[in-house]
Parts: C-alpha cells; structure tokens; sequence
C-alpha cells in the first residue's frame, strides 16, 4: 500500500481588485495621479522630480515583498512597536508587581493575554476533579486544554499510518457540522528541556527492585541519561464561541457553569475522535497543570524544580513533600518580560517567533512535519490553529472565491494583463475545494506559528538558524516576525487557542 500523500493550496491573496489590498489600491491612485503632475507642461523640473520621486515610493511602499510581506503591511507592526516603546508598554513586570487582592484565581499574563480570566470548573463525577477553562471576555470565548501523549507515527507502518489520518481526517469533518460549537482548535507540539530526574523517582517509587536482568538493564538505561535530553510535550486546545454555542450553553444551566459545561462536552468528544486516531490521551488540564505549562513556557530553567513538586495527597508523580504538583495560575506569568524588534526576552530565555507562510505546494506524505518535529536540538514550539467552518459558511466562502476569481480574470484580460500560472493554480485550488465540499470533508482556515527559545542571544541565532533549516526540510516557507515577538509568542508557544481574527 503506498503512503498517503497531502497536499495544501496556495496561500489566498486578500485583494479586492486585481489582487490588490485597499491600501495597495490607494497608494496606487496616487501614483497614476502623480503622473499627471509629472507630464503636465507647466511643472517645472525640480517638480517634476520631486512628484516622480513621490510617485517611486508609493510604488514601493504598496508593492515591493519583504519577506513575505509588503512594506504597507509592515506600517502598522511599526506604528504599534514604537507607540509601545513610547508609552513603556515594551517592559512588563509582573510577579507582586500585579498581584490582586482577591479570592478568585486569576492570570497575571502581559500584553493582550490579561484580559483572560481563569475558571475552575469541577466536572461531574469526577470526584471532585477540576478544568482549567480559560475565558476571554472580549472575544466571548471559552477554552479548554486536553493533553497528549506522543507516539513514534514516523515508525508505523503505512498501512496504520493511512488509517491513522484516516481518523483524523474524520474528526476534522465531524468539527465542522452545521450548528456546531467549536469555533477554534489548536495543537501545539513543543520540545523542553529534561534532565531524567522524573524518570529516577518514577523508578525509585514505583519500580521492581528485584534484582532481575530487567531490572539491572533499566537502572543501567536510567544511569545513561545525562541532563540533555528533551521532553516533547503536546496539547490539544478546544474553543467554543459563546455567541454561536448560546442556546446549548443555555441548556448546560448559563453562564460561566454552563459555557463550561459545553467545552468539557466538546473535550470529550474531541478525545473520543482522537483515540480512534490512535493518540494517547493523558487527560484535561488542571489549573495547576495549565500554571505550569504557561509557566515553563516562559522560564524554560524552571521545569526541573517544578517538576519535583508533587506533595498533595492526589499527586502521583512521586515528587518531594510539600507544594502539589503543577503551578498556581496566579503566578504562572513571567516575572519580567522586554519586547524588542527581532526578540522577545522573558525571565530566563530569550524568544523568537516564525509565520508559516506557505505550506508545501506538491504532494507530500502525512509524515512532512517529521524533520521538524524530531530533528531539533533546541527548545521549539509548533502551533497550528484551525477554525471550523460550517458547511454553509464553508460555501458562501468557496462561492465568493470563484466569483472573485471569475472577476479578476475579466479584470485582467480587459487591461490585457498576462494571466500567471499562479492565478491558474487559485482557480483550480477553488474548484478542487468545491469538490471536497461536495464530497462531504470540511473546510478550515489554518494558521501556523513556530518559535524557539534559547538562554541567550548567542544561542538564539543558532537556534534560529537550525529552525529555519528544518522548516525547509519540511518544505515549508516560514517567515520571521520582527516587532510582534510578544504577540506571536502568545500564539506559537502558549496552548490558549489564539491567533486568528
């Protein structure tokens, strides 16, 4: 049986008008305006410099790429930087510097994220077990977070690798029902540091000390590890959209208990579809698992500590007497936080974020993530976000697209503008779409974000360097993300489900 292959289609241009933005179309009005001035007889030569000049930048401003985008699309990130390094927004201090006195648990996160409000949500019997559900009042959003267990995909065989995307595949469809809750979905793969010190204590609690050749070559592995492996970890985060999940939220009892309610319903299902995939399933996160987490995502230095704790009496990790497991979310936020225009430096490790801008254009097998996935030595993050969309939406989308497409070729073959192989190939991506629709498969927007985290700048750079190598490995085109690090490290590394408007 040969490998299932996959393929994506080309990144969709926002242009209105010949593939032209609102603010290319503008800067190019002035352009053809400035010729007027610059052949009118009566503009003399210094004018007349000045207006080809003028007319020369607004060209470049609205039409020249840099990496991956226009330099118009970079005015805003730059207005938004400077008005940050104006009014001292670029630091963040938090630690007692935010502390509140209050009785309810709350995030202390910087930027964007502290408008986000923590719920301790005990499910129905679970004996007392609690969720971590993570709501933005602005966006009227709930998120819950469900973590994995990875598994060797690359080592299967085909045959169960094909079944295995198969599932998935399902899952992805069933999301995107009409009527259904789920509005936004993200899974993040990240790689931490790992010193074996989990792997010893789970030996010394709960190991057979028999004195067997099993037990001799486990203690002779264990002595083996020297402090430089690295953990991956993997979440799935699941949102629900409280103005279209209303009714259903209403049914669960209202409010903040009831959107709750919906989101570990949805967790469940979800969980259901991913174990028909073949995916360990660990279980939802804890506020305290969530703490720890958001917390070692921004002070890497801090997990070998963390992950000694583990005293409560529901603790089975085995660790040191004293504080439970995980961290209290009220302090899961970086202590000191700095945004700059090609980093992002919190507590203990400085950050650097990448755009996915185009995934692989030809065929590729299920397996495409692999080098990126396995091959880095440094701490990394990988985080997609997919937002469902209805069968409805899915085709007013896919019949807006043919109509612009049909459009812009009239447009362009009336100015007598060469029709490219790329306008063909977004023809045909359009039709292929309508086809899967009809097929019954859904259809998502989809973002991807990767960052990597290094001690120092130093070691960012080659850090960068060998991400940058994967991601080409991967055929995938990535770009950098200078000015908006703080802002894209709150996608890219934090399972909170964010990122798309």
């Amino acid at each position: 049986m040969s490998s299932q292959q996959v393929r994506f289609g080309p990144r969709e241009s926002h242009g209105w008008l010949l593939g032209m933005t609102t603010s290319q179309l503008l800067l190019g009005i002035v352009a053809v305006w400035t010729s007027t001035r610059i052949f009118n007889a009566d503009t003399s030569g210094p004018a007349r410099a000045g207006w080809i000049a003028l007319a020369a930048a607004c060209l470049t401003v609205a039409f020249l790429p840099l990496r991956g985008r226009t330099i118009v699309e970079y005015i805003p990130v730059i207005v938004s930087f400077w008005g940050q390094r104006l009014t001292g927004h670029d630091v963040y201090r938090g630690g007692v510097f935010r502390m509140r006195d209050t009785d309810t648990v709350e995030f202390v996160l910087p930027g964007d994220l502290a408008q986000l409000r923590l719920i301790n949500f005990e499910v129905d019997g679970s004996s007392g077990a609690e969720i971590a559900i993570v709501h933005d009042p602005c966006a009227k959003t709930y998120t819950g977070v469900l973590a994995l267990e990875g598994s060797t995909f690359a080592l299967l065989e085909t045959s169960v690798r094909a079944a295995r995307v198969d599932a998935w595949g399902n899952l992805l469809a069933q999301l995107c029902s009409e009527g259904g809750a789920v509005s936004r979905l993200q899974v993040l793969e990240r790689t931490l540091p790992d010193s074996g010190d989990a792997l010893h204590r789970d030996w010394a609690r709960r190991g057979h000390h028999d004195g067997t050749l099993q037990a001799a070559n486990y203690e002779q592995l264990l002595a083996a590890v020297d402090g430089s492996t690295q953990a991956h970890e993997c979440f799935v985060a699941v949102t629900i959209d409280a103005r279209r999940a209303g009714s259903e939220i209403r049914q669960a009892g209202g409010g903040h208990p009831g959107a709750s309610a919906v989101v570990v319903r949805e967790i469940d299902k979800i969980t259901e579809g991913l174990k028909a995939a073949g995916v360990r399933v660990e279980g939802w996160c804890s506020p305290r698992l969530l703490g720890e987490i958001i917390r070692t995502a921004y002070d890497p230095t801090s997990r070998p500590l963390i992950q000694r704790r583990g005293g409560a009496a529901s603790d089975n990790r085995g660790g040191d007497d004293g504080l439970p497991s995980g961290v209290d979310p009220r302090i899961c936020g970086p202590m000191h936080a700095e945004n700059t225009w090609s980093y992002y430096r919190t507590d203990s490790a400085v950050h650097r974020c990448w755009w996915i801008l185009q995934w692989p254009r030809q065929y590729v097998d299920s397996a495409f993530l692999s080098p990126l996935l396995l091959s880095s030595q440094h701490q990394r993050t990988v985080s997609i976000i997919l937002e469902p969309l209805s069968p409805s939406r899915a085709s007013r989308r896919v019949t807006l697209k043919q109509s612009g497409v049909t459009s812009e070729a009239a447009m362009r073959k009336r100015f007598r503008r060469r029709t490219t192989r790329l306008h063909e190939v977004e023809a045909t991506d359009v039709d292929r779409r309508e086809s899967e629709l009809v097929a019954g498969h859904g259809l998502y927007r989809m973002l991807g974000f990767l960052s990597v985290s290094s001690p120092d700048l130093a070691d960012l750079e080659v850090a960068s360097g060998e991400i940058e190598s994967l991601a080409q490995r991967s055929q995938l085109e990535i770009t950098r993300l200078p000015g908006e690090h703080d802002q894209a490290f709150a996608v890219a590394a934090l399972p909170l489900a964010r990122g798309l408007r």
